[in-house]
Formats: C-alpha cells, sequence, structure tokens
C-alpha cells in the first residue's frame, strides 16, 4: 500500500503490520526515510520529478529503495535503469515495454 497520508499508513501498519508500506513523496527528506523506518518499509515511492541520481544514491545508502512515479518516457526509463531504482509506475506500459533492461531487484 502506498499512500501520500502518511498518517493513514501508519494506522494501516497498527491494524495489518503484515501489509507491506511504501509512503509516497515528491522528493526524498530526512523526515520521508525516517518514515518510511518506523513503517519498516523497504521502497520509498518517489515521483520522477523529486528524482536525479544523487537522491536515488542517497535513498539507496539509507538502506532503501526507490519505486518512481509517472514515468512515461522511454529514455528517462531507460536512464532510471542504471541507477538504484527498483521500478517505475506509468501510464504508457506499452511505450515502455520494448525499452528492454530490466530494474535492479536487489
Amino acid at each position: 500500500m502506498s499512500s501520500f497520508d502518511h498518517d493513514v499508513l501508519r494506522y494501516v501498519q497498527s491494524a495489518h503490520p503484515c501489509v507491506e508500506l511504501w509512503p509516497l513523496t515528491v522528493g526524498a527528506s530526512d523526515e520521508v526515510l525516517a518514515t518510511a523506518a518506523a513503517l519498516n518499509s523497504s521502497v520509498i515511492a518517489i515521483s520522477d520529478a523529486g528524482l536525479d541520481e544523487d537522491v536515488a544514491q542517497y535513498i539507496n545508502r539509507e538502506g532503501f529503495k526507490s519505486w518512481v512515479w509517472t514515468v512515461n518516457d522511454p529514455q528517462r526509463a531507460r536512464i532510471l535503469m542504471t541507477w538504484p531504482v527498483i521500478g517505475i509506475c506509468t501510464d504508457d506500459p506499452a511505450r515502455l515495454l520494448g525499452i528492454g533492461g530490466g530494474f535492479n531487484r536487489d
């Protein structure tokens, strides 16, 4: 489950501790990473607009994976595949299917 409302995620965690929770965010911050840690999240769902390679590396160094939304440009998706990003959300899956490669699931 992913949400911008991190209080909702906290509620879900208390009611259903087995649900995987991903804080949604426009940009990475120490606060978002602290929330992710408190939620036992493994992933930060971050806006493509708020992500560059340094931010992706920062998230990774802090022990989290990045799932990026919304990526519709095949060239941008190719770039993201070279960073510590495990996946993307897109409005146009058919457009991105032919780009080849894959995301690092480590």
